[in-house]
């Protein structure tokens, strides 16, 4: 037995000897009187009782042995029935000795001490109840738990392997739980992973794809939607280079037909009339196509105006003969040329710039009259039906160019320019560059064979794309075979705003990737890729990014080697099943391409879609290239300089602008009236460079470089919503004062600065 500790003992010992020892029988009778129970004589003889001898009596240990008739409960109780002892005989009531749950009734006391499941022995969380016992307990456990106090976990997945089914178990306190992958849901019922439909639930903004185990979430890209970065919602694709794609009304587009069908056809029946004639001004990039055609009403003869390598070529058949003839300079470097064609009395002759360039000899009239009168049919930018194969030298009819003031047969100008006003297509961009320019709603698709050897089977595929993107993200390149895309080659935003990516793919998996900084400006890109059944290489910038990655390389070089056919697409892909490849948003830009060292003409692809031009890339928007080239402020003659032409604006000043500015001392009014046939002039007064940077901008935004349009077509409104969404201060940031006087200029006096003729 423990020893009490410290008075409490002496205490024991001190109550124990006023019971059995300081008193004589005699005495303790006198003073202890207890009426004697009845059967009393027969107490040695009963089992032990523990209320009976240790509550109503005091019991020692030996007594106590006598109940339990046990060590190990005597041994348990004995000790804690002394402290009962001292806490109710003796009224200690020490917080420093008694226990928080001990009770100042002797019985409760005492009678507490026996029941084993106080306190709790048994785990909480395994157990259902305690049964008392002697000197001992029972702990009852729950459902997946075991040990002498329900402490131990029943591993169910251990003990049961196939518990679960075809999902995975995992073990929990007292339980378990069958675990599925993500996208998989678990059935109790079958025991099976079942795969959860996600694109029911919505969580798409567009197109949803289910999948087993997993789903993805597409845009349409065909309509300029991309998905963002939540991978669920789209957003439409945003133009990071503004283009000058005001087309203007008085340039006849020659390329508005994806077929051998001219763009315009006209019928002429002249009396008096014997020799063909045509003037007219003519632009382009293209290196072949035809410009004009023209046949006799009763098909005795016809005449063809053609481009081949960027020369004039002519080709006719009458009724004396046929002839073949191109010379001249290349003419194909985006200036207009002024081409005249003359039919002389013995020859054509063929003038560029007013220079005869050709003489071609000719024995009689190219078309005979009938009836006394000459009736042709003239076909611009095409052929007739049926009449390419009649050529006498085969030509790609098809020419990206533009022409403006068509005379023929020294008519004038025929009302072309009410034709042209008349639809949208047939108008021509007043700036363009070298390139082909992809507006972001069709593709370009060629047939190239890509095998190195017949035999073998081996193939490579090289490409150089020289790009000048409109818009962040889009496909340039891909190959397509039946309803897979095992190769494609895109820009794509990156998360960065100040770098955008090339990527590579292979299906659905992005196996190369390259950022840069922003490929959105006026500057062009090289991009190269190569590829071969042993690796994949792309070039962006100076740098390279090599894979050799197996399996993806498998899936190209099994199409490549498949018997379906793999086509090439320029500026996108077609309509594919959802899930086929990550991207599918047209490109938007300029580009040039090359693949396997040959440059793609548009003019020669198997499919072009109509609003594509093969040879006419858009300039930048001057707001968003920041510069305003066209022209420069020469004080001397108090006049601006048109470089590109030469001409020269002189200076009308306009009293309310000199009423606005009264500080400046500005150059006398000039009026030049050679400016009145184009319809409009300058009516500021311009003395230093932010005037200049001024009317630069007016002009630019208003006409979109086109400095002669006539003022009717003139719309305050409409430059007035422009130059609002200008970010004025990027674009004169260097100067804080050019960019105040420009602001308030275009908000308070915009319609002041340019006035009709005859109102200065």
């Amino acid at each position: 037995m423990r020893p009490l500790a410290g008075g409490g003992c002496l205490l024991v010992l001190l109550a124990l000897a006023e019971a059995r020892v300081f008193l004589s029988q005699q005495h303790a009778s006198e003073y202890l009187v207890r009426k004697r129970r009845a059967n009393s004589f027969m107490e040695e003889s009963k089992k032990g009782n523990l209320e009976r001898e240790c509550v109503e009596e005091l019991c020692n240990k030996e007594e106590a042995r006598e109940i339990f008739e046990n060590d190990p409960e005597t041994e348990y109780f004995y000790p804690k029935y002394i402290r009962c002892l001292t806490y109710t005989r003796l009224g200690i009531s020490s917080v420093s000795v008694m226990s928080p749950d001990s009770s100042s009734d002797l019985r409760t006391c005492v009678t507490e001490i026996s029941n084993q499941c106080t306190p709790l022995p048994c785990n909480e969380n395994g157990y259902t109840k305690c049964i008392d016992g002697k000197a001992a307990y029972t702990c009852v456990c729950k459902q997946g738990w075991q040990g002498e106090r329900c402490e131990e976990d029943w591993d169910e997945c251990m003990l049961r392997p196939n518990i679960c089914g075809t999902a995975k178990c995992q073990n929990t306190p007292g339980k378990y739980e069958c675990v599925c992958a993500e996208g998989f849901r678990y059935n109790s019922t079958t025991k099976n992973c079942e795969d959860v439909d996600e694109c029911a639930e919505n969580i798409c903004a567009q197109m949803c794809v289910n999948y087993e185990g997993s789903y993805t979430c597409h845009c349409d890209g065909h309509k300029g939607f991309k998905l963002s970065q939540d991978m669920k919602t789209c957003e439409a694709v945003p133009v990071c280079l503004p283009l000058n794609l005001e087309p203007n009304y008085q340039l006849l587009y020659l390329a508005e037909q994806t077929t051998e069908n001219a763009v315009l056809h006209l019928r002429f029946k002249l009396p008096n009339a014997s020799r063909f004639s045509a003037e007219f001004d003519f632009r382009t990039y293209d290196n072949e196509g035809v410009i004009l055609y023209a046949e006799s009403s009763n098909n005795t003869g016809w005449f063809l105006l053609a481009l081949r390598d960027g020369k004039i070529e002519i080709q006719f058949k009458n009724e004396h003969g046929t002839k073949v003839t191109s010379g001249g300079k290349a003419i194909n470097d985006g200036v207009w040329q002024t081409i005249s064609v003359e039919e002389l009395e013995h020859s054509i002759c063929v003038k560029i710039a007013r220079e005869a360039v050709m003489s071609i000899k000719s024995p009689g009239n190219l078309f005979k009259q009938i009836n006394g009168s000459l009736e042709i049919k003239v076909y611009v930018a095409g052929l007739p039906p049926k009449v390419g194969n009649t050529l006498i030298k085969q030509i790609n009819p098809r020419i990206d160019g533009c022409a403006r003031a068509l005379n023929l047969m020294s008519q004038g100008h025929l009302g072309l320019t009410e034709v042209i006003k008349k639809t949208q297509i047939k108008r021509c961009l007043p700036s363009v560059g070298k390139g082909s320019y992809y507006p972001g709603t069709g593709v370009a698709k060629f047939h190239i064979n890509y095998n190195n050897d017949t035999n073998t089977g081996e193939w490579v595929i090289n490409v150089a794309l020289n790009i000048r993107p409109s818009k962040g993200t889009g496909v340039m390149f891909a190959l397509v075979s039946g309803e897979s895309v095992p190769l494609a080659l895109s820009i794509v935003d990156s998360s960065s705003p100040n770098s955008q990516a090339i990527v590579v793919t292979v299906g659905n998996i992005i196996i190369a990737r390259l950022e840069s900084k922003r490929f959105c400006t006026t500057r062009r890109t090289l991009v190269g890729f190569s590829a071969s059944k042993q690796q994949i290489e792309l070039t962006v910038d100076s740098q390279t990014d090599v894979t050799n990655s197996e399996q993806e390389l498998s899936i190209l070089d099994q199409a490549m080697r498949g018997a379906v056919a793999v086509y090439t697409y320029l500026g996108g892909l077609p309509d594919l099943p959802l899930g086929i490849t990550p991207l599918t948003v047209f490109y938007n830009g300029c580009m040039e391409a090359k693949v396997n060292s040959k440059e793609l003409d548009l003019d020669q692809a198997a499919y072009k879609h109509s609003d594509i031009r093969s040879h006419s890339c858009p300039q930048a928007h001057f707001l968003a290239t920041g510069s305003l080239p066209f022209m420069k402020w020469d004080p001397k003659p108090s006049c601006f300089r048109l470089f590109k032409s030469g001409l020269t604006f002189k200076v009308l000043l306009a009293d309310s602008y000199r009423n606005l500015r009264s500080s400046r001392n500005y150059p006398p009014v000039v009026k030049d009236k050679s400016l009145s046939r184009k319809g409009l002039y300058i009516s500021t007064a311009v003395t230093s460079q932010k005037d200049q940077l001024f009317v630069n901008m007016l002009l630019r935004a208003t006409w979109s470089g086109v400095i002669f349009q006539p003022l009717s077509e003139f719309s305050w409104k409409e430059m007035a919503k422009v130059l609002e969404v200008s970010d004025l201060s990027q674009l004169y940031k260097q100067d804080a004062g050019a960019r105040d006087w420009l602001t308030k200029g275009i908000k308070k006096e915009s319609s002041r600065f340019l006035r009709p003729l005859g109102t200065g």
